[in-house]
């Protein structure tokens, strides 16, 4: 196939640069007007320890990079922009060095690319040798493809094509919330693109130890519960059904004192 169509786009990463570089850790944000490889990042950084990004985000014309500095981890995005003027196929050697870094250091990263490269993994209509070189380094490393479908995210008149492809470390796969390509107009021949993860920190799991319940105050207070609901003497399935949800209520208020629950504590196993 014809690389014709990659000519009569040109972009420039640095645009991006603005955008991500109003990221604020630790508060929710949106951006929808970000136009370096026309792709859409929503973060979502609730419970995030409120530190920003101690170091300036390192660009080029192709390439920009940014940033965020957590107390215990951190994060970097990356938009770039695989140019057909560069002697070596892609990826390029910037974007090489900061995903050797990034696994490194098992620092988190997600890559926009406007690679105007053509393969079937990303859902493009056809492989061209653009495609296999960036496809033969992706598997190299520990990064994944998300893209899904094979929604055109490049429409001219007479072509639709899938040329961007967007990467993420596998550490963070599971933030993910989701990816896709929007419908709504970019004023370019280039398509949105969304990318929506989320950092959240889940709420500490509660469990009871039962091997140190304390039987004895258990059934006190289970007896003292049950003398506060006592049954009537015709008992009808709906009574029964009352009845059971009752007891249920019953054992499990009558452990908060006995066993009250803890958190856990220690690392996520693996």
């Amino acid at each position: 196939m014809s690389d014709d169509i990659f000519d009569r786009y040109e972009s420039d990463a640095s645009d991006l640069a603005r955008v991500l570089g109003r990221l604020d850790v630790g508060k929710d944000m949106e951006c929808s007007d970000c136009d370096a490889d026309d792709t859409m990042v929503e973060a979502s950084l609730r419970n995030v320890p409120d530190t920003p990004a101690d170091k300036s985000p390192p660009f080029d014309e192709d390439h920009t990079e940014v940033s965020l500095e957590g107390l215990d981890s951190s994060l970097r995005m990356c938009a770039t922009y695989m140019g057909h003027d560069q002697p070596d196929p892609p990826p390029h050697a910037p974007l090489r060095v900061l995903i050797a870094d990034c696994e490194a250091k098992d620092i988190g990263l997600i890559v926009g690319c406007d690679a105007n490269a053509l393969h079937s993994q990303w859902g493009s209509t056809d492989t061209n040798e653009r495609g296999e070189s960036l496809f033969s380094y992706i598997l190299t490393t520990q990064m994944v493809i998300l893209n899904q479908g094979n929604d055109p995210t490049f429409i001219i008149t007479n072509r639709e094509e899938v040329l961007d492809l967007t990467l993420a470390s596998h550490t963070i796969q599971k933030n993910i919330v989701f990816w896709r390509v929007l419908e709504e107009h970019s004023f370019s021949d280039q398509r949105y693109v969304e990318t929506v993860f989320s950092f959240a920190i889940p709420s500490p799991v509660q469990f009871r130890n039962l091997k140190r319940t304390n039987w004895i105050s258990y059934s006190d207070h289970l007896g003292r519960i049950f003398a506060e609901f006592p049954p009537g003497e015709d008992i009808s399935r709906e009574t029964m059904t009352d009845l059971v949800k009752t007891f249920t209520d019953a054992c499990n208020a009558a452990l908060d004192k006995p066993c009250p629950p803890s958190k856990t504590r220690g690392r996520e196993k693996p």
